[in-house]
Formats: structure tokens, sequence, C-alpha cells
């Protein structure tokens, strides 16, 4: 199955499309990734108390978590690190592979410094 998840937050827009191999990616694997994080009954019910969906959007935000620290180059990159066997892996997913999940697009985007701006600065030990 081909599955896109969008991100919308603040001023930042994204999306990225999975392939899914339903042999791998079980509706039992889902529930064991869904309800190793908190708030696992809650995002049940925001997905009609669907784990694949609940599970498959953990992913995509970790995913999207990824991109935002990175500076994200390809899906590639976020699936190693995802992948315990490469010296890697994130505490409650399985690896891409044996999840049977591979990343086929995901929109980059970074932040750069012209983004952000000084609102104020105060004094400090430092200052003398």
């Amino acid at each position: 199955m081909q599955v896109k998840i969008k991100l919308d937050q603040w001023n930042i827009q994204s999306e990225m499309t999975m392939e899914v191999d339903q042999t791998k990616f079980t509706e039992d694997m889902a529930s064991e990734i869904n309800i190793f994080f908190g708030g696992s009954t809650t995002r049940l019910n925001d997905n009609d108390n669907d784990p694949v969906k609940a599970a498959l959007r953990l992913i995509a935000a970790e995913s999207f978590f990824i991109v935002a620290r990175n500076d994200l180059l390809d899906g590639e990159y976020i699936e190693r690190k995802f992948d315990w066997s490469k010296d890697e892996g994130i505490e409650g997913f399985y690896s891409f592979k044996d999840m049977g999940i591979t990343i086929t697009e995901i929109e980059s985007w970074h932040l750069t410094h012209d983004e952000t701006e000084i609102v104020s600065i105060t004094n400090d030990a430092r200052e003398k």
C-alpha cells in the first residue's frame, strides 16, 4: 500500500510518501509501536481505532523530526536512522526494513538563521 502523510505545523508544510508491505507491517506490529508511546488510546481514537494508521503517523512524525534536526538529504538517511543493525535505531520502532516500509518521497526543508529573530537579551552573569 502507498501512504502519503502531510505535515502542517505553523509555517511548515511538508509531505512524505511511503510504500508499506502489509505482510510485514501487520496490525500486531503497529499495535506494539503505538502502545510503546504514551497516549496510545488517544492516538487510536484519533485514527478510527486503526493501529496501523496510528503507528504510521508516529513513524511520519519521527521522520519529520529527523528532517528538522538534520537538514535531510534523502529518505535513505531517515531509514538509516531507524536501522538498529547500523548502530542507529530509534527506541520504540523497528527498522524500516523490518517494518516493510520504504520512503519513496519526502520533502526536505530546513531553517536558516535568516528565519530567526532575537526578541530580547537580558543581562546575565557573563556581563560585568
